[in-house]
C-alpha cells in the first residue's frame, strides 16, 4: 500500500537478494500485489490535490522502475483517512484505478447504507470529467481490522489459538462472522480484511492459525455452502464487477465529514497543527520552484544529474511522506511531527540551493557568475553606496503583475527595474512579529517560468517615504469618522468604536454588504465523555467573541494600505493580532481585488479552538461551498439539528456564501489548510488554531498542547459570482505559489546589468487563464525526460465562456526550444496511453492530461 514503508525494506541491506527474488516470485504467482501504490495512504482532508498526484507518483514511478508496467497499481485502499472526498476517487479513475476501497465515513450513512445494500457502487465524481471520474467503489461494512469478537487476530493474548481439538468451533466462529457480513453486500463475495494497524510482526502465528480454519472449510465446502481462500484484492474486485450485479450509482457528493457517534466528530484535524500545514504548503511552494527551474534550466544537463537530482528527490520524498493520513493531518505524536519537520526543511534547504545555483547560471553572462541566494540576510544587510538586486522568479504559467515584499533594516532606497525604469514602491515600519525594522512594497511584473531583476538602491533622501501613523486622525477627517480603506476596485469600512471590518462595497460590480469580520474562540469540552483532541472537535457550546479590538496603527498610503488590530482576549497578551491589507495600483485588477488578512496568533490559553467569523446581510440560507482539496467544490448545508462540530468541513483553498439572488458572494482564500463552517444562515467562519490539554483517545495519545505563534494569512474577494471564479482559481494560486525572491548586491545597477542576465523567459507565451501548468518536474536522475501536466481549473458550467474547451499547442509554448519524444501517459505517467498524440492538445472541463517529453535547442 505505503511504497514508503516497502521501500525501506526494499533497499535495506538487510534484505538479501533471495528476499527479493522470493518476491518477485510472488508478484508473478499472483500471490502478492500493490495497492495505491503511493508512497503513502495520503489523507484526505488537508492535503492538496497537486501534492495526492506528486505523492502518488512518487510510489508509483518506484514500482514501475522496479517492478514493471506490469504490476503497477489497479486498486485503491483509502481505509484509514477520515472521511472519503470525491477527489480521491477522482484522481485514482483518472490514474487508471479499476476501484476504490474507502471505511471511515459518517457511521449514519453507513448504517443506512447497510440496510440498503448500498456499500458497493459506481461513484460518479466530477460531472465535467463525466465517465473519466466514474470509479467501482467499496465501503468497508465495519473496520479495516481483523474480525475482533471473538478475535482472530492470532498475535493478541485474547485471541483463542486454533487447534486440531477447536478447528471446527473455531472455523463455525469465522463463517458466522461471514454471514453477518453478507446480507450487507449485493454480490455473493464477501471481503473479509485480515490484519490491523502494527501486527503482523510475527506473520508464522498469524497463518498457521488462519491456514487450519481456511483448510477445514474448504474441506467442508458442501456442508457450509461456502468458497473460502486467501485472495489479493484485486481478485475481489473481478468477482464482484462481474458477478453481473446492478450496483447503484452515487453523484459527486463526498463523505466529509467523519461522524463515530454523536459526540465523537473528526472535525478538528481540519485545523490540528496549524504550524506544521503551513509549512508543508510553503515547502510545496519551494518544491515547485526548484523543480520548474530544474526542467526548463538544465536543459543542456549544466549541472551533475544524479547529485543534483538526488537532492531535488529528498525533497520531493519529505514532502510525499508528510501527506500521510496521519501526517499534514496533525494527528500524530510530537517526536513524528518534528520528525517531518526535519525532514522538510532539510529538503527545502537543498530545493533552496539547488534554485540559487540555478539562478546563478542562468544569469551568468561572458564567465561572470553572481551570487544569488534566496535568503534575506543580503536584503537585511543592505549597506549605503550598494545595489540590492532583487530577481523574481515565476513558477506558473501565466504571466504575473504582483507587488513582492522585501524585509529591509531601512527606508531610505528607491527602487528601478532592468531598463532603468523607476518602479511604484512604498516603504512601511513592520509591525507584530517581524524579521525587519521595514518593509518593502513594489509591484513585480514577470513571465511565465521567467524571471526579472529589479534594483533597491539606497538614497540619502527619505522624505518622501511615508510610514505608520499612530494618530486616527492621520486616516480620517474626524476622530469619531470610520476608517476606510479603499482603491479603485474596493471599499472596506471599518468601525471607529470597534475597529474591525463593517461593510465591503465592490465599486466594480456596485454591489455591497454589510460584513462583520470578528475573532472568537470555542472553549474546548472538558466534562466526562469525550474530549477534543488531535482527531475530535468537541466545544462546550457557541464560540465566543474575544474583545472588539481597536485600531493600533493604520498606514495608508498610495500602494498599500494598511490596519494593523490588536484582539484583547483572556490573557494579559493578546494571541489574536491581523493585518488588514489592500492593495492600489492604477486599478490593476490583479492586484486590487481582493483583501489581505495576514494574522499572528499564539500562544493560546489551554483547551481554545479559536476562529474567525464574517456575518453578513446575505442571504445565504446556511448554504456553505467548500472546496474539495483544492480541485472543485462541495455544496454544505447547516444542520441545525446536529452539535457544532459536524457542520465544520476542511477547506484547503477556499470557501465561500453567497445570496440567493446570485448577485454578490464571499470567498475566503487560505495557504494551509483549515476547518470552516457556517454557524450562522448568512456567516462563514474559519478554524484558525487550537490548544488542547486532552488526548481524544483515537490513538495518538498525547494531548494536543500546541504552543506555537502561527501567522496565517487569508485573503478574502468579495464579487459576483461568476466574477467570483476566474478570481479564485487566480489567486489560489498566486497565494500559494508566490513570486519568488533572490537577492544579490553590487555596487550599482549598473554594474549588474553589465556583468549579468537580468531576465529570463523559457516560455514564448501565457497559459490560458482557464489552464494551470499543475506540474513540471524532470522524471528521473536517468534522463532528461520531463512530466508536464496540464490541468482545465473550470467546471462545465461555471463560466460562459472559460469553462469551454480549450487549446494549448505545447511545441509553441516552449519555442524556440524542440520538443523531442512527446508522449500521454496517466496521470502518475507508469502507462502510457498514447504515443504519438499531437502538440496541439484539447483540454475539456476539469481535465488533467499527463505528458512525457525532452526539450532540446
Amino acid at each position: 500500500v505505503e511504497q514508503a514503508f516497502f521501500n525501506k525494506w526494499w533497499v535495506d541491506p538487510t534484505t538479501t537478494q533471495q528476499r527479493r527474488d522470493n518476491l518477485r516470485k510472488l508478484l508473478q504467482n499472483k500471490q502478492f500485489e500493490f495497492i495505491i501504490g503511493g508512497w503513502v495512504m495520503q489523507d484526505e482532508g488537508c492535503t492538496t490535490y497537486s501534492a495526492d498526484i506528486d505523492q502518488n507518483t512518487q510510489g508509483h514511478q518506484f514500482i514501475l522502475d522496479t517492478f514493471g508496467e506490469d504490476y503497477s497499481p489497479k486498486y485503491g485502499w483509502q481505509i484509514d483517512p477520515f472521511g472519503a472526498t470525491t477527489v480521491t476517487a477522482t484522481l485514482e479513475a483518472l490514474m487508471g484505478f479499476k476501484g476504490h476501497v474507502v471505511d471511515r465515513i459518517d457511521y449514519r450513512i453507513k448504517d443506512l447504507m447497510k440496510a440498503t445494500k448500498s456499500l458497493e457502487f459506481w461513484w460518479n465524481t466530477n460531472p465535467s470529467l463525466g465517465s473519466k471520474a466514474r470509479i467501482f467503489t467499496h465501503v468497508l461494512d465495519d473496520n479495516y481490522c481483523f474480525p475482533m469478537e471473538p478475535s482472530f487476530d492470532f498475535e493478541s493474548k485474547h485471541s483463542v489459538p486454533v487447534t486440531p481439538a477447536n478447528v471446527k468451533q473455531r472455523s463455525e466462529e469465522f463463517l458466522s462472522e461471514i454471514k453477518q457480513r453478507a446480507p450487507y453486500y449485493r454480490t455473493n463475495n464477501v471481503l473479509i480484511p485480515w490484519g490491523c494497524d502494527f501486527h503482523f510482526s510475527n506473520a508464522t502465528v498469524e497463518f498457521s492459525n488462519m491456514d487450519q480454519i481456511i483448510k477445514y472449510l474448504q474441506a467442508n465446502a458442501d456442508t457450509y455452502q461456502i468458497n473460502i481462500k486467501y485472495a489479493l484484492l484485486s481478485e475481489y474486485y473481478e468477482a464482484a464487477i462481474n458477478s453481473g450485479v446492478v450496483f447503484p450509482e452515487r453523484g459527486p457528493i463526498d463523505f466529509m465529514p467523519y461522524g463515530v457517534d454523536p459526540y465523537m466528530w473528526w472535525t478538528g484535524y481540519y485545523t490540528s497543527r496549524v504550524a506544521l500545514k503551513g509549512l508543508v504548503r510553503r515547502s510545496e511552494h519551494i518544491a515547485r520552484y526548484t523543480d520548474t527551474l530544474y526542467s526548463t534550466g538544465n536543459i543542456d544537463r549544466i549541472l551533475p544529474q544524479s547529485q543534483s537530482y538526488l537532492m531535488l528527490n529528498f525533497s520531493r520524498t519529505a514532502l510525499a511522506e508528510v501527506q500521510h493520513h496521519d501526517g499534514v493531518s496533525g494527528t500524530e505524536k510530537d517526536f513524528v511531527a518534528q520528525m517531518y519537520e526535519d525532514h522538510i526543511l532539510r529538503g527545502n534547504e537543498n530545493c533552496q540551493n539547488l534554485s540559487s545555483t540555478i539562478l546563478n547560471i542562468l544569469a551568468s553572462k561572458n564567465g561572470n557568475k553572481p551570487s544569488l541566494t534566496n535568503y534575506t540576510t543580503q536584503a537585511l544587510n543592505l549597506q549605503t553606496g550598494k545595489v540590492l538586486a532583487v530577481v523574481v522568479y515565476n513558477s506558473l504559467g501565466w504571466t504575473r503583475t504582483e507587488f513582492v515584499k522585501v524585509p529591509l533594516n531601512r527606508n531610505d532606497v528607491t527602487v528601478t527595474d532592468n531598463t532603468g525604469n523607476k518602479v511604484r514602491f512604498e516603504v512601511q515600519v513592520a509591525k507584530g512579529t517581524s524579521e525587519s525594522k521595514y518593509v518593502l512594497y513594489f509591484l513585480a511584473s514577470v513571465k511565465p517560468l521567467g524571471f526579472q531583476t529589479y534594483f533597491v538602491s539606497t538614497t540619502q533622501n527619505a522624505s518622501t517615504m511615508k510610514d505608520y501613523d499612530d494618530r486616527r486622525d492621520s486616516v480620517s477627517s474626524s476622530p469619531n469618522a470610520d476608517l476606510v480603506l479603499e482603491n479603485s476596485y474596493l471599499k472596506v469600512v471599518v468601525s471607529s468604536s470597534t475597529g474591525i471590518i463593517t461593510s465591503i462595497l465592490n465599486k466594480k460590480s456596485g454591489i455591497q454588504n454589510y460584513i462583520n469580520q470578528t475573532a472568537l474562540a470555542y472553549h474546548s469540552y472538558t466534562g466526562s465523555g469525550q474530549k477534543s483532541g488531535a482527531y475530535i472537535f468537541r466545544p462546550e457550546g457557541p464560540a465566543v467573541p474575544l474583545s472588539n479590538s481597536n485600531p493600533t496603527n493604520s498606514f495608508q498610503g498610495n500602494i498599500v494600505q494598511e490596519l494593523y488590530q490588536v484582539f484583547p482576549g483572556e490573557t494579559p497578551e493578546s494571541y489574536f493580532k491581523q493585518k488588514v491589507r489592500l492593495y492600489s495600483a492604477s486599478g490593476d485588477p490583479n492586484v486590487e481585488n481582493f483583501v489581505e488578512i495576514e494574522h499572528e496568533i499564539g500562544v493560546l490559553p489551554e483547551n481554545r479552538e479559536v476562529i474567525t467569523r464574517f456575518n453578513t446581510d446575505m442571504k445565504s440560507n446556511g448554504v456553505i461551498y467548500t472546496d474539495n482539496n483544492g480541485f472543485d467544490s462541495q455544496r454544505r448545508v447547516y444542520n441545525g439539528s446536529q452539535p457544532i462540530s459536524p457542520n465544520y468541513y476542511p477547506q484547503v483553498y477556499w470557501s465561500y456564501i453567497q445570496d440567493q439572488s446570485n448577485t454578490s458572494r464571499l470567498t475566503l482564500l487560505s495557504e494551509r489548510t483549515h476547518g470552516v463552517s457556517t454557524q450562522t444562515s448568512d456567516s462563514i467562519e474559519i478554524m484558525m488554531h487550537r490548544r488542547l490539554l486532552f488526548d481524544d483517545q483515537q490513538g495518538v495519545n498525547e494531548p494536543l498542547n500546541d504552543t506555537d505563534v502561527v501567522f496565517p494569512v487569508l485573503r478574502v474577494i468579495y464579487d459576483t459570482p461568476e466574477r467570483s471564479n476566474l478570481l479564485r482559481y487566480k489567486h489560489i494560486y498566486s497565494l500559494n505559489y508566490p513570486l519568488s525572491l533572490f537577492y544579490g548586491t553590487s555596487d550599482s545597477a549598473v554594474d549588474w546589468i553589465s556583468k549579468y542576465h537580468t531576465s529570463y523567459v523559457p516560455l514564448s507565451q501565457t497559459l490560458p487563464p482557464n489552464v494551470h501548468l499543475a506540474s513540471l518536474k524532470t522524471l528521473n536522475d536517468k534522463s532528461s525526460t520531463l512530466i508536464m501536466r496540464l490541468h482545465h481549473l473550470f467546471g462545465s458550467d461555471e463560466d460562459p465562456e472559460l469553462s469551454k474547451p480549450v487549446t494549448v499547442d505545447v511545441a509553441a509554448l516552449f519555442s524556440p526550444y524542440k520538443i523531442n519524444n512527446f508522449v500521454e501517459t496517466s496521470l502518475t505517467a507508469n502507462k502510457v496511453i498514447n504515443p504519438n498524440p499531437l502538440t496541439s492538445i484539447v483540454l475539456n472541463p476539469k481535465d488533467i492530461r499527463t505528458f512525457l517529453f525532452s526539450l532540446s535547442k
